[in-house]
């Protein structure tokens, strides 16, 4: 029994010392012994949290009374080293599976989440005991299976059907929808729970923050002013707020609600310089850097930890600051200086890099957003392939108009993996900048082939190509998709455009005359738009997506965008605004893009807007956060 706690107790330590005592307890532990299957289970499962996962293969293959105990000790090994191939390969041996194993066999399939596995959970699910399907612990292991693998349909409809539902329940629904890109119905599942918890609060801001929107920043704003403050002292639950506000643009209440807070984590820190360089503020995001080093030192009153804290951040990059690291790279990179970020990102041992990979990408993604996407492609192609993000690699490509690459590489990804959204929006939007009509539609095609789910991004989808037929001048084929859409009902997404003026919050869509001055706002559009065309702009046609009615010329349909109206509202009265912030629900256009430049720098007022994909800041010296690159 002493060998069997010794196990248990390195088990729950999992660290190299904890391996090195397994090791020399088992070397003297006399071979009949290791016929208790219960030792032999304790061991082997003691090895497989200390990472040692060929000595318990070797364990358990070589004893010829394999009990259940050990199949869920090295399914569950498998399953924490990431060899869940090995946990569903070893399930089939399996004769009589307990409510444990296919516990097990759920988790192995979301960690890999493929068709494939997807395939293999219904089947099971659908021959275990009726007595299996009403354990919650089997209820919420399916569900997180099913969500993995991309069925959201399924595990709603299992969902529907539970009665007894508990917070884990409720857990893998929210986590599953975030995980599938559909924020909102993730907020919907957390609204029919009577007391959450914190990982249920932590969830929902991070639906929140996957969908920045205002609606989204509102929510956020109501539940954490009623969340119970003692889970504010969770540096989990305060990172996924401060994450929601920066997300949805309150960059300024993360801020302060940040420097209120006497919890300064790692992670805390590293939420707080990405909300800066999402909102296009990367100089604030290196302060955080900087005051991190300070804030340790005041914590910090032995001189000696001072020093050796010191020299650790000056010399190493630790698991454990690694993230700060990777967001000062992409800062760097966003306010143009691609040398030192660049240079960072070398110094960084891949070791370290490799639990890292989405950041990894994004931090080169960041070249890709500042106009500098054959270079990120570059990059791309030198990384080990474990370490890429397919996803980002793609958007890369695109925005290179690489497309043969770029469909490849979607390929390649889908023999292993579901078909994924931002993959072929990345390339159709891609393909869009290019006017490139064949390949849109093609693209389009294998949206709907398959998203035939996917009812409202694909009328999205539908739009673009739409828009794509038109910057070539097919006006015909584009009148006749979106006829197609008015008869299919479904409603296009009325482009808005909110911004707010003396304490009120005023929202305009295209050639709006709602507002009580509409009058006086169309004179200064006007007024605007004389502006512009003394200082040698010329409007663009190519970003009209339909045909001219009788009575518009080019330039009044342009100039009636709703941005147009937003900005010209901000200036009546002979208003001098030094800043204005504007968000949009759908992309800026091309020429309103060169326009709210040009704007910015003739009434030198900067403009802020918060578009569909990213944030603009236009500067009084007539230049845009994001270089051109949109």
């Amino acid at each position: 029994m002493s060998s069997i706690s010794c196990f248990n107790a390195c088990a729950q330590i999992g660290t190299e010392e904890a391996l090195n005592l397994i090791l020399k307890v088992s070397s003297n532990i006399p071979q009949a012994f290791l016929s208790d299957s219960n030792l032999l289970s304790s061991l082997i499962d003691a090895l497989m949290k200390c990472g040692n996962t060929v000595y318990a293969q070797s364990l358990f293959e070589t004893s010829t009374m394999k009990t259940l105990s050990m199949y869920t000790a090295m399914m569950k090994g498998f399953i924490i080293n990431n060899m869940a191939d090995k946990a569903i390969k070893l399930f089939d041996d399996i004769k009589n599976p307990n409510e444990v194993t296919i516990n097990l066999l759920f988790n192995a399939c979301a960690q890999l989440g493929t068709a494939k596995e997807l395939s293999l959970v219904k089947n099971v699910s659908s021959n275990i005991p009726k007595s299996f399907h009403q354990n919650p612990f089997i209820q919420t292991s399916l569900i997180d299976a099913l969500m993995k693998c991309g069925d959201t349909l399924a595990a709603q409809s299992l969902f529907d059907t539970i009665k007894a539902r508990n917070l884990f329940i409720y857990g893998a629904m929210m986590k599953g929808f975030i995980i599938n890109n559909m924020a909102s119905k993730a907020i919907n599942i957390f609204n029919q729970v009577k007391n959450p918890d914190r990982v249920l609060y932590l969830l929902f801001f991070n639906a929140c923050a996957q969908m920045g929107t205002e609606e989204a920043l509102n929510l956020t704003k109501k539940v954490s002013s009623n969340i119970p403050q003692v889970f504010l002292s969770d540096p989990n639950l305060l990172s996924s707020l401060l994450d929601a506000l920066a997300m949805c643009s309150d960059i300024k209440t993360a801020q302060s609600l940040f420097e209120r807070s006497k919890i300064h984590t790692l992670s805390i820190y590293s939420v707080m310089m990405k909300g800066f360089i999402v909102n296009d503020m990367a100089p604030k995001a290196i302060d955080i850097f900087n005051n991190i080093h300070k804030d340790e030192f005041q914590r910090e009153n032995n001189q000696d930890k001072i020093l050796n804290l010191s020299n650790k951040m000056k010399n190493e990059f630790s698991r454990s600051d690694i993230t700060i690291y990777l967001c000062l790279i992409k800062a760097l990179a966003d306010i143009g200086i691609f040398s030192i970020s660049q240079s960072m990102v070398q110094q960084i041992p891949s070791y370290y890099l490799s639990d890292y990979r989405i950041q990894n990408s994004l931090i080169i993604n960041s070249y890709g957003l500042n106009g500098m996407s054959m270079q990120a492609v570059e990059l791309f192609r030198k990384m080990p392939k474990e370490f890429i993000d397919e996803s980002t690699y793609i958007d890369c490509l695109s925005r290179a108009a690489i497309f043969d690459e770029a469909q490849q590489l979607i390929d390649q990804f889908e023999h292993h993996h579901m078909p994924v959204w931002s993959m072929y929006m990345a390339l159709l939007s891609g393909a869009r900048n290019e006017k490139n009509a064949n390949l849109s539609q093609n693209i389009f095609d294998r949206m709907k082939k398959h998203f035939p789910e996917l009812k409202s991004s694909l009328v999205s989808a539908s739009i673009l190509l739409s828009n794509v037929y038109a910057s070539t001048g097919d006006h015909e084929k584009a009148s006749n998709i979106r006829m197609e859409l008015e008869k299919s009902g479904a409603k296009k997404k009325v482009g808005l455009s909110i911004t707010e003026i003396d304490g009120k919050i005023l929202q305009f869509r295209a050639h709006d005359q709602s507002h009580h001055r509409s009058t006086d706002i169309y004179i200064e559009a006007d007024r605007i738009s004389q502006e512009l065309i003394e200082y040698g702009h010329k409007y663009d046609s190519s970003w009209i997506t339909r045909p001219l009615q009788p009575d518009e010329t080019i330039e009044s349909v342009l100039c009636g965008h709703s941005e147009r109206l937003a900005i010209a509202a901000h200036f009546i009265d002979n208003r001098k605004p030094k800043i204005i912030q504007i968000t949009k629900n759908l992309r800026i256009c091309g020429d309103c893009h060169r326009v709210t430049k040009i704007i910015a720098a003739l009434r030198q007022c900067e403009i802020v807007v918060r578009d569909a994909n990213r944030i603009h800041h236009f500067y009084t010296n007539g230049q845009c956060s994001c270089n051109d690159y949109f």
